[in-house]
C-alpha cells in the first residue's frame, strides 16, 4: 500500500522544516484512499474539517514520531484519530435505529454500527486497501489481534444484516 512519491525520511525533514505543501503534497497523492477512509467513518462530517486536523496534528506532533516508525503509517493513525473526532458517537448512535438500511447495498452503514478496533481495522482493510501487517503497523497492535478484530468485525456486520432481513 506503499504509495510514497517523496521518501518518508524526505517528507519527515520537510515536515520538521515547517513546509505545508510538502504535507498537503503527500495527502494529495493519497487523497482516493484518506476520502475513503473518511466517509467510511461518517457521512455527515466535514472532509475539509478532518484533512485540516490531521494537518495540523501532524504538525503539531511530528517531533513525537520516532526514527524506525513508519510516516505512512505514523499519518494514518493520526488521520483516523481524526476521523473519530469528526463522526463522533452521534454519528453511529443514529445510524443504528428506526432509519438502519435494510439491503445490502449500505454496508457501510453496518461497519459504522461497530466499535473500537474491529471498526478501524475493517475501514482500514476493505476501504484503505491496507495489509494485515500494515494495519498492525497503523494501529500499533499484534497481526493476530488485527486478524481477529477483523473476524469479528465481519462477524458483527453479517449478524445485524441478517437483523434486518
Amino acid at each position: 500500500m506503499v504509495h510514497s512519491q517523496v521518501k518518508d525520511k524526505d517528507i519527515v525533514k520537510e515536515i520538521r522544516r515547517k513546509n505545508v505543501y510538502a504535507l498537503v503534497s503527500w495527502f494529495r497523492d493519497r487523497k482516493s484512499v484518506m476520502y475513503r477512509i473518511a466517509s467510511a467513518y461518517c457521512q455527515s462530517c466535514s472532509m475539509d474539517a478532518v484533512f485540516k486536523g490531521a494537518i495540523i496534528n501532524i504538525f503539531k506532533n511530528i517531533k513525537s514520531l520516532k526514527g524506525k516508525e513508519d510516516f505512512e503509517y505514523w499519518a494514518v493513525d493520526m488521520f483516523l484519530d481524526e476521523c473519530r473526532k469528526a463522526c463522533g458517537q452521534k454519528d453511529v448512535a443514529t445510524q443504528y435505529g428506526p432509519s438502519f438500511p435494510d439491503n445490502d447495498g449500505d454496508i457501510i452503514k453496518y461497519v459504522r454500527t461497530l466499535d473500537g478496533k474491529e471498526k478501524d481495522v475493517v475501514i482500514l482493510k476493505y476501504h484503505g486497501g491496507y495489509s494485515i501487517r500494515e494495519i498492525a503497523l497503523i494501529l500499533k497492535i499484534p497481526e493476530g489481534e488485527v486478524r481477529h478484530s477483523l473476524y469479528t468485525g465481519i462477524k458483527n456486520i453479517t449478524e445485524r444484516a441478517g437483523e434486518k432481513s
